[in-house]
């Protein structure tokens, strides 16, 4: 059985997030590079009015946070998931009370040639010039939306 940490007790898991597009929806998705899965909440897969598909007989159907929590598969959605102006077409695993609306995996981080520079705090795709900030912090984030119209949090 294969482990994935995602767990949001894990400062390092939380200061990596990217302005992505869902379905004509603009949020903000957390980059964890310690997650195999791409994962979305339930609430967010409803908001977006995704489709859900039931897991495969034999697919694994429960995650392991860092600290060691179980979170139980709900079911598989497909998305199409556009990063500055790169479009990634992947699965995601639903969750049910996932620590963040959604999480972007390893799996689907490698297939679509993300090039992830926490030093410069950007990430490149190989197939074009496109470079993407990661925020460090929520405040950071939510302080840099008028592209998005979304509203401040204070």
């Amino acid at each position: 059985m294969h482990h994935s940490g995602c767990a949001s007790s894990n400062p390092i898991l939380n200061d990596n997030f990217i302005e992505i597009v869902v379905n004509n929806v603009p949020f903000f998705a957390l980059l964890d590079t310690g997650s195999v899965f791409t994962l979305i909440s339930l609430n967010m897969t409803r908001k977006l009015g995704l489709e859900r598909e039931q897991l495969e007989k034999g697919e694994q159907s429960i995650l392991f946070t860092a600290s060691g929590a179980e979170m139980p598969i709900l079911s598989v959605t497909n998305l199409e998931i556009i990063i500055g102006g790169h479009t990634i077409k992947t699965s995601a695993r639903v969750i049910e009370n996932l620590s963040h609306d959604l999480i972007l995996g390893c799996a689907t981080l490698k297939a679509c040639g993300a090039i992830i520079d926490l030093g410069k705090r950007m990430i490149t795709f190989q197939d074009t010039d496109a470079e993407v900030d990661i925020y460090t912090t929520r405040n950071n984030v939510f302080s840099n939306c008028a592209t998005f119209a979304c509203p401040r949090i204070f």
